[in-house]
Protein backbone atom coordinates (compact mmCIF):
# COMPACT_ATOMS: atom_id res chain seq x y z
CA UNK A 1 0.00 0.00 0.00
CA UNK A 2 1.23 3.75 -1.32
CA UNK A 3 1.41 6.51 1.81
CA UNK A 4 1.02 10.42 0.81
CA UNK A 5 2.94 13.28 1.94
CA UNK A 6 0.71 16.24 2.13
CA UNK A 7 1.43 20.19 2.06
CA UNK A 8 -0.21 21.96 5.45
CA UNK A 9 0.35 25.14 7.30
CA UNK A 10 2.37 25.31 10.67
CA UNK A 11 -0.79 27.21 11.65
CA UNK A 12 -3.08 24.30 10.63
CA UNK A 13 -0.98 21.94 11.98
CA UNK A 14 0.03 23.65 15.72
CA UNK A 15 -4.11 24.52 15.97
CA UNK A 16 -4.66 20.34 15.94
CA UNK A 17 -1.73 19.94 18.78
CA UNK A 18 -3.25 22.37 20.93
CA UNK A 19 -7.05 20.97 21.08
CA UNK A 20 -5.24 17.90 21.64
CA UNK A 21 -7.13 16.21 18.40
CA UNK A 22 -6.29 12.16 17.44
CA UNK A 23 -8.23 12.79 14.26
CA UNK A 24 -8.45 15.60 12.22
CA UNK A 25 -9.84 16.49 8.81
CA UNK A 26 -7.45 17.46 6.28
CA UNK A 27 -9.26 19.46 3.17
CA UNK A 28 -7.75 19.99 -0.18
CA UNK A 29 -9.43 21.51 -3.51
CA UNK A 30 -6.95 18.71 -5.39
CA UNK A 31 -8.01 15.37 -4.41
CA UNK A 32 -5.70 12.13 -4.83
CA UNK A 33 -7.72 9.04 -3.97
CA UNK A 34 -6.02 7.16 -1.18
CA UNK A 35 -7.39 3.94 -0.30
CA UNK A 36 -8.43 3.67 3.57
CA UNK A 37 -5.80 2.79 6.08
CA UNK A 38 -2.91 4.79 4.05
CA UNK A 39 -0.55 6.29 6.08
CA UNK A 40 -0.64 9.99 5.64
CA UNK A 41 2.69 12.39 6.88
CA UNK A 42 2.56 16.37 7.17
CA UNK A 43 4.95 18.24 5.49
CA UNK A 44 4.92 22.10 7.19
CA UNK A 45 7.30 24.51 6.58
CA UNK A 46 5.61 26.08 3.26
CA UNK A 47 7.53 28.95 2.05
CA UNK A 48 10.22 28.28 4.67
CA UNK A 49 13.84 27.38 2.73
CA UNK A 50 13.68 24.05 4.50
CA UNK A 51 10.21 22.14 4.94
CA UNK A 52 9.67 19.26 7.47
CA UNK A 53 7.41 16.45 8.42
CA UNK A 54 6.20 17.07 11.53
CA UNK A 55 3.57 13.72 11.79
CA UNK A 56 1.24 11.50 10.33
CA UNK A 57 -2.15 9.56 11.16
CA UNK A 58 -4.44 6.88 9.11
CA UNK A 59 -6.95 8.05 6.57
CA UNK A 60 -10.27 6.45 7.21
CA UNK A 61 -12.67 8.12 4.82
CA UNK A 62 -12.01 10.46 1.27
CA UNK A 63 -14.58 12.24 0.52
CA UNK A 64 -15.89 16.03 -1.62
CA UNK A 65 -18.46 17.79 -0.03
CA UNK A 66 -19.67 21.53 0.50
CA UNK A 67 -17.95 23.32 3.40
CA UNK A 68 -21.13 24.01 4.89
CA UNK A 69 -21.18 19.78 5.63
CA UNK A 70 -17.84 19.21 5.90
CA UNK A 71 -18.35 21.69 9.24
CA UNK A 72 -21.43 20.26 10.15
CA UNK A 73 -19.99 16.56 10.39
CA UNK A 74 -16.83 17.47 12.06
CA UNK A 75 -16.53 21.07 13.47
CA UNK A 76 -13.06 22.29 14.43
CA UNK A 77 -11.62 19.08 13.12
CA UNK A 78 -11.37 20.66 10.23
CA UNK A 79 -8.47 23.27 11.73
CA UNK A 80 -10.78 26.35 12.31
CA UNK A 81 -13.34 27.54 15.25
CA UNK A 82 -15.79 28.56 12.67
CA UNK A 83 -17.35 28.03 9.71
CA UNK A 84 -16.34 31.11 8.25
CA UNK A 85 -12.72 30.98 9.43
CA UNK A 86 -12.64 27.62 7.79
CA UNK A 87 -13.79 29.23 4.47
CA UNK A 88 -11.35 31.74 4.95
CA UNK A 89 -8.49 29.45 5.81
CA UNK A 90 -9.51 27.19 2.38
CA UNK A 91 -9.80 29.97 0.68
CA UNK A 92 -6.14 31.23 1.27
CA UNK A 93 -4.86 27.78 0.76
CA UNK A 94 -6.53 26.89 -2.21
CA UNK A 95 -8.12 29.31 -4.50
CA UNK A 96 -7.62 33.25 -5.21
CA UNK A 97 -11.04 33.68 -4.49
CA UNK A 98 -12.93 33.69 -1.44
CA UNK A 99 -14.61 30.53 -0.81
CA UNK A 100 -18.67 29.79 0.05
CA UNK A 101 -20.39 27.69 2.47
CA UNK A 102 -22.07 26.12 -0.38
CA UNK A 103 -18.55 25.39 -2.48
CA UNK A 104 -17.26 22.20 -2.87
CA UNK A 105 -13.98 21.10 -1.03
CA UNK A 106 -12.37 17.63 -0.98
CA UNK A 107 -11.34 15.91 2.60
CA UNK A 108 -9.34 13.65 4.17
CA UNK A 109 -10.27 12.39 7.45
CA UNK A 110 -7.59 10.91 9.33
CA UNK A 111 -7.33 8.96 12.43
CA UNK A 112 -4.51 8.49 15.05
CA UNK A 113 -3.00 11.57 14.43
CA UNK A 114 0.62 12.10 16.11
CA UNK A 115 2.71 14.58 15.78
CA UNK A 116 6.37 13.54 15.48
CA UNK A 117 8.98 14.54 18.85
CA UNK A 118 11.58 14.78 15.90
CA UNK A 119 10.88 16.65 13.03
CA UNK A 120 12.01 15.53 10.01
CA UNK A 121 13.62 17.70 7.55
CA UNK A 122 12.96 17.27 4.22
CA UNK A 123 16.74 18.05 3.17
CA UNK A 124 18.18 15.42 5.98
CA UNK A 125 16.45 12.65 5.52
CA UNK A 126 18.48 9.64 6.18
CA UNK A 127 17.40 5.76 5.99
CA UNK A 128 18.86 2.84 7.09
CA UNK A 129 21.06 -0.19 5.14
CA UNK A 130 21.74 -0.39 1.64
CA UNK A 131 18.87 0.95 0.01
CA UNK A 132 18.50 4.18 2.07
CA UNK A 133 18.78 6.13 -1.26
CA UNK A 134 16.37 4.09 -3.18
CA UNK A 135 13.72 4.23 0.12
CA UNK A 136 13.63 8.45 0.06
CA UNK A 137 15.05 8.92 -3.48
CA UNK A 138 10.82 10.60 -4.00
CA UNK A 139 10.87 12.32 -0.53
CA UNK A 140 14.16 13.66 -1.11
CA UNK A 141 13.24 15.34 -4.74
CA UNK A 142 10.09 16.52 -3.16
CA UNK A 143 9.83 19.83 -5.76
CA UNK A 144 9.98 23.08 -3.44
CA UNK A 145 6.09 24.16 -5.51
CA UNK A 146 4.58 20.83 -5.10
CA UNK A 147 1.07 21.78 -4.16
CA UNK A 148 -0.84 18.63 -4.63
CA UNK A 149 1.44 16.10 -1.50
CA UNK A 150 3.29 13.48 -3.06
CA UNK A 151 2.95 9.75 -3.54
CA UNK A 152 5.26 8.01 -1.55
CA UNK A 153 6.29 4.14 -0.83
CA UNK A 154 4.74 2.73 2.32
CA UNK A 155 8.10 1.49 3.17
CA UNK A 156 9.62 5.22 3.04
CA UNK A 157 6.26 6.26 5.32
CA UNK A 158 7.69 3.62 7.76
CA UNK A 159 11.32 4.65 8.22
CA UNK A 160 9.97 8.54 7.94
CA UNK A 161 7.42 7.68 11.10
CA UNK A 162 10.37 5.64 13.10
CA UNK A 163 13.00 8.47 13.04
CA UNK A 164 10.04 11.09 13.60
CA UNK A 165 8.69 9.17 17.03
CA UNK A 166 12.06 8.18 17.75
CA UNK A 167 12.89 9.81 21.31
CA UNK A 168 16.28 11.19 22.49
CA UNK A 169 18.21 8.45 24.60
CA UNK A 170 16.20 5.69 22.84
CA UNK A 171 17.68 3.34 20.49
CA UNK A 172 16.11 2.66 16.73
Amino acid sequence: MEAFIGLTSDDWFDYHIDKKHDKVVFWTNRLIHLQNDSKFLFLCGIGQKDRYISGYGVVEEVRTCTVNDLWNKFGNLCGADSIEELAIKISGATTNKLIGKDDKISYYFIANFKPFTNWIYTSSIEGEGKNQKEVFADVIRFPKMERNGKRISEEAADEIIKQGLFKKGEFL
